[in-house]
């Protein structure tokens, strides 16, 4: 995703790391932060917070059971963040 994405976000600096207890993508420019982190907690589920640094609602998440969990649940969740990103800075 951030290969796909680095030439279509103009001023963006596009961040991600890994350990062993999440999982950060990062959307960073001038004005504010985007940041959707994953973390297992250590049970049947993952959390992904979503917290845009233009958003008056701080922190967005979602809880997903690991059997419901899917590459194309994550990618279309990674994808409406980086839309909700984009929308925000056309409007700077």
């Amino acid at each position: 995703m951030q290969k796909l994405y680095e030439e279509k976000l103009f001023e963006t600096q596009i961040n991600q790391f890994s350990n062993e207890s999440q999982s950060v993508f990062e959307l960073k420019n001038e004005n504010f932060i985007s940041t959707l982190r994953i973390t297992y907690p250590g049970f049947s589920k993952i959390n992904i917070d979503i917290d845009h640094g233009f958003s008056k609602e701080p922190l967005k998440r979602t809880s997903i059971e690991l059997n419901k969990l899917s590459d194309d649940m994550l990618s279309k969740m990674l994808e409406e963040f980086i839309e909700e990103y984009r929308k925000e800075c056309n409007k700077k």
